[in-house]
């Protein structure tokens, strides 16, 4: 034997016997990878109900309900917290609890004018005086209360105005009575320091709040002040909150330092509810709690306009609770995942699993040099990934594109019945999800601050592969080259081209594409039917598509000549099925789902296509249509056929 000969493999016994070996170690490394993360998902089930107090008041005024009252009102539909921000000395200006008073020249400083500030309720003089002293420290000598007045640093109005003096404390006490939970809203203020943000998320911890909602445009702290807010974080046990589908400066910093303490919140925005109805918008937060573990749900009014406000905001809000309570989950008080990365063992598992079906597919695929090149190449790969977390991310890529393509090799190395190569199909794209599910199960992956890398080109790449490799045996690539382009070839390759394109534009977790408002209603439906939706393209195109594809390559005995001019099309058929596979793939690399609902979303998926596909085959094979045969006529290419004259 040649040294480095690997033809001996390619014997029947020695195929299966590497393909079994793969596939045990694949689904072994990945049950023990998976455990960590499946007994976080299965633990954390508390999502804390939110509003904003200021949302209470209102619709409690209206009423004619206290603060105290509206609180009880809307807990016993199961709100437990509130979001308080902070005020500022312009917020006790405006109450009418504090006045500037006309200014003074410090002769030290003849271009500044000295302001006083006049405190009308002096129960307010020491968060005045506070506040002063961690925005400004450098004036602390100049910030001292003579009588009801306070001499204010030689700075701008405005700045005056806007320092943050804490969360109201009377509010904050009748919040905390009541039994609720606190979400303290803080601004990144220009001048913040390492200081200044510890000492605002000391105060806060001091008034009761327990976690950390950004207000503005920037986390606080943002930049050069961040090691304040993660040690003030630290120091006072505060959460931080990481709101879903905003753009905050800073927020991806404190995801990817402390994924273990972040929990991620869900809201919607007047103008969003305001075009959702009822029962969509009640689905809106509890999908975003249950199929993407958003821990803190922060509720707003669905309607400004009703005979009793408080109490149609809390029915809403109720709804919510209610269906939570169906998917498992309990409004209570919630926690962050925790660390739980998978373990090396499991790792090691995957990899060496993995490693043997990338040498199956270059068994079936390449001979000489080029397999050996492709067996060196992916193993060192797999092995790397072990090690190396920048490879396991590139790794977990690699077996996205490659092992969904092995099924589709299977088949023609096999030719079983074409329900049986549908299981080939799925069950490696399948496998691929599961190594991908069992590699990366760190927190940060739950919480967003990291996620699966290139997913475009995993669910775009296998499917022209998967449509070369099927036209290459069951087509003839050279009459089809020299053949004259049809129109009616080239609408189908322009509406190829567009479904692909379609597809790769709205793949990923924020795709740009929009979803049409016709689309979002069939959706809807799936969703009242179903436990989980599946996706559109699985099993309206892709495993139709290859179902049809198969069982017509299987009424040719696999036999791509006995296809005759039909040929093309089944190659289509089999090259659209890629859409199934991939996307089987692309569900798992979603990892902040809970891999139930993945799994639950692809079985149901490709159940559904199959079904759907099989009953096309039948139309399509019945004796009032018998469309396989009129197109292929079931009999071989004559030499020449089809050739340019």
């Amino acid at each position: 034997m040649k040294p480095f000969d690997l033809s001996f493999l390619k014997g029947e016994r020695a195929f299966i016997a590497l393909l079994s070996i793969g596939v045990l170690l694949v689904v072994l490394g990945s049950f023990l990878g998976l455990q960590p993360r499946l007994n976080r998902e299965a633990t954390n089930k508390m999502v804390t109900l939110s509003v904003e107090l200021e949302t209470i008041e209102e619709l409690g005024a209206t009423q004619g309900l206290l603060l105290e009252d509206s609180l009880k009102t809307v807990k016993g539909f199961g709100i437990n917290a509130v979001v308080i921000p902070e005020q500022t000395i312009g917020d006790l200006v405006q109450a009418g609890k504090c006045e500037f008073v006309s200014g003074t020249i410090d002769p030290k400083l003849t271009a500044v004018s000295m302001s006083t500030l006049r405190v009308n309720d002096v129960s307010v003089m020491p968060r005045v005086i506070r506040g002063l002293n961690i925005r400004f420290p450098a004036f602390t000598t100049s910030q001292t209360a003579r009588g009801n007045t306070i001499a204010m640093p030689a700075v701008d109005i405005d700045a005056l105005r806007g320092t943050p003096i804490g969360l109201d404390p009377i509010k904050c006490a009748s919040a905390m009575k009541e039994g609720f939970q606190i979400i303290a809203r803080c601004s990144n203020i220009p001048g913040s320091t390492v200081v200044s943000v510890k000492e605002t998320l000391a105060w806060a911890g001091e008034l009761g709040a327990t976690i950390l909602l950004p207000s503005g445009e920037q986390v606080l702290g943002r930049r050069q002040a961040m090691a304040g807010l993660f040690a003030g974080l630290e120091n006072s046990g505060i959460r931080y909150s990481s709101p879903e589908f905003t753009k905050i400066g800073g927020d991806a910093e404190v995801l990817a330092t402390i994924p273990d303490k972040v929990l991620r919140l869900h809201a919607a925005q007047a103008g969003e509810l305001d075009k959702l109805s009822p029962e969509a918008a009640v689905e809106r937060y509890r999908k975003a709690a249950a199929e993407r573990q958003l821990r803190v749900l922060l509720v707003r009014p669905l309607s400004l306009a009703a005979e009793q406000p408080l109490q149609a905001f809390g029915e809403f809000a109720g709804a919510i609770a209610t269906d939570l309570k169906k998917d498992g989950l309990e409004v209570g008080v919630a926690q962050p995942f925790g660390s739980s990365p998978s373990s090396r063992l499991s790792q090691g598992l995957i990899a060496v699993g993995s490693a043997a079906l990338f040498l199956c597919l270059g068994l079936t695929l390449l001979d000489g040099l080029l397999l050996m090149g492709f067996v060196l190449g992916s193993t060192a790969l797999s092995l790397g990934s072990i090690v190396s977390g920048s490879l396991t991310s590139i790794f977990c890529l690699y077996v996205a594109v490659t092992i969904p393509v092995l099924g589709y090799l299977l088949i023609e190395r096999w030719k079983p019945h074409p329900l049986l190569g549908l299981l080939l199909v799925f069950g490696t794209a399948l496998l691929a999800g599961l190594a991908i599910s069992g590699l990366l199960t760190d927190v940060a992956y739950t919480v967003r601050a990291k996620a699966f890398l290139g997913v475009k080109i995993a669910v775009f790449l296998p499917v022209p592969i998967i449509g070369a490799l099927v036209f290459r045996r069951i087509g003839n690539v050279r009459s089809a080259l020299g053949s004259a382009i049809t129109w009616g070839s080239a609408f189908l390759a322009l509406g190829v081209l567009a479904v692909l394109g379609i597809m790769v534009a709205r793949s990923g977790n924020d795709g740009p594409a929009g979803v049409s408002g016709g689309e979002m209603a069939f959706r809807g439906l799936l969703e009242t039917i179903l436990p989980v939706r599946p996706r559109t393209k699985s099993f309206l195109i892709g495993f139709p598509a290859l179902t049809v594809g198969l069982f017509w390559y299987a009424k040719a005995k696999y036999d791509g000549q006995l296809l005759g001019r039909a040929a093309g099309w089944v190659a289509l058929l089999i090259m659209l099925g890629g859409i199934g596979s991939t996307d089987v793939v692309n569900t798992f690399c979603h990892i902040h789902t809970p891999f139930q609902v993945n799994l639950l979303r692809v079985l149901l998926g490709t159940g559904f296509g199959v079904a759907i596909g099989s009953l096309g085959w039948v139309v399509l094979s019945s004796r009032a249509i018998d469309l396989p045969s009129r197109l292929g006529r079931l009999r071989p290419i004559a030499a020449g056929e089809g050739e340019p004259k």
